[in-house]
Order: C-alpha cells, then structure tokens, then sequence
C-alpha cells in the first residue's frame, strides 16, 4: 500500500513538474528563439514550437460535471443574439388610407407638364421615323408612337369627359341658388356631345380620315366574329 501511495505522489509531482516546465514561448524575444534554435536543431526546435501552439490552441472541455449545474461557456465566443427582424409592410397608395384620398383634378392639376413631355417624344419618334432605313426598327418606332398617341388621345377624351360634368354641376348649382329644380342631361346627349367633339378634334389635327378608316376595320372585325359558324 505505501509502494502505491508513494507511486501516485511522485506522479502527481511529475505532472506538476511537466506543467512547471511548460514556457510560452511568445514570451522570448526573436534573438532568444533564433539562439534556442541553433541550440536544439531546426527539428526539435520545430517541434517544440508545434507542442507550444498546440497547448495554447486546445479546445477547452465545457461539459458539465451534473445535469443541474449550468454550462459553462467560453468567454472567446460572443453569445448569438437574435433579434426579432420588424416585418416589412408593402403598401399600395392606391388602396391604403394614410395615403389620402384620390383627387382627380388635384391629380390633373400636379403631373399635366407630362403632356409636354409626351408631345415632345412624339415630335423625336416622328423624325427618327423617317430616317429609320430598317424595317424591324421602323416598326417598333411605329408601335411607340401610336402607343404614345393612344394615351394623349384618351386623355384628352378623359380633360374633355371630366370638363362637360364640371360645367353642367355649376350651372345646377346656379339653378338651385336660384330656386330652380337642376337639369341632368342624358347619357346618350353627352356620348353625342363627346363624339362630336372628338372628331373636330381628329379634323383639326388632320387624324379623321386615319381614325375613321381604323373604326371600320375594328368594326367590320367584330361582325365576322359575331357572325354564326
């Protein structure tokens, strides 16, 4: 029995002598390690600078010694934090409420220097037209054009539309100021009125006869569907 005490002392002692003689080897300056490596030779040298990076780079055992105890964790690694990431809303002005409300006119009123800008691209498309040479370029210069004379004419259809209703409700509001019962004009006199005002527009810009010869052919399209097969 004393043999084996005396055994497990002096390893105990020897373990405690091996961690004694372990040196960080950063604490030496470069004229020390170069003077230790002629000493021990470039192999043992290397190898003590391996064993050195290797103790000081071992992974720490963080298990816990019981179940109740907490974990200890390692103060090298920050702790993961996640925030709860805010829920990106998108919104479309034209059906959400805090974006007020739709004013037609106002609207009008605010983006009509769009006109002059459309003019202008058309007077650009007209010219580049007639120097195009290329076909295929040529009709997709066309296809711009009329795609841009499409929207000025529906709006002007959409001033002149929004026009006539302003007129006719400030002579009701005449009427009634005066103790006269209001005068709703029919649909179908204001479709005529519209119409009519349309195609001195088309006259006018010299369209008519273009516009007139597109309505046939829209229409006559729309007959050979109808028809039984």
């Amino acid at each position: 029995m004393e043999d084996n005490a005396s055994s497990s002392e002096s390893e105990d002692i020897d373990e405690e002598e091996s961690e004694e003689e372990e040196v960080d080897m950063k604490s030496f300056s470069f004229g020390e390690l170069q003077e230790l490596k002629a000493k021990l030779g470039v192999k043992v040298y290397r190898e003590a600078m391996s064993n050195d990076y290797n103790r000081q780079h071992r992974k720490r055992d963080f298990k816990r010694a019981s179940k109740n105890r907490p974990r200890e964790m390692s103060s090298k690694k920050p702790p993961k934090i996640q925030f709860a990431k805010p829920k990106k809303e998108i919104r479309d002005p034209r059906f959400d409420d805090n974006c007020g409300t739709l004013k037609p006119e106002a609207f009008r009123h605010h983006y009509k220097f769009l006109d002059e800008i459309k003019d202008r691209e058309m007077v650009k498309l007209r010219k580049k037209m007639k120097k195009m040479k290329d076909p295929d370029a040529k009709t997709a210069i066309k296809t711009s054009l009329q795609r841009l004379e499409n929207q000025v004419r529906e709006q002007k259809k959409n001033d002149l539309k929004r026009e006539t209703l302003e007129v006719e409700k400030e002579k009701n509001l005449q009427r009634m100021r005066e103790g006269k019962k209001p005068v709703f004009v029919a649909k179908s006199v204001k479709r005529k009125a519209a119409l009519e005002e349309q195609y001195l527009a088309l006259k006018k810009d010299g369209k008519l006869d273009g516009y007139l010869k597109k309505k046939r052919k829209r229409l006559a399209a729309q007959e050979r569907k109808n028809l039984p097969s």
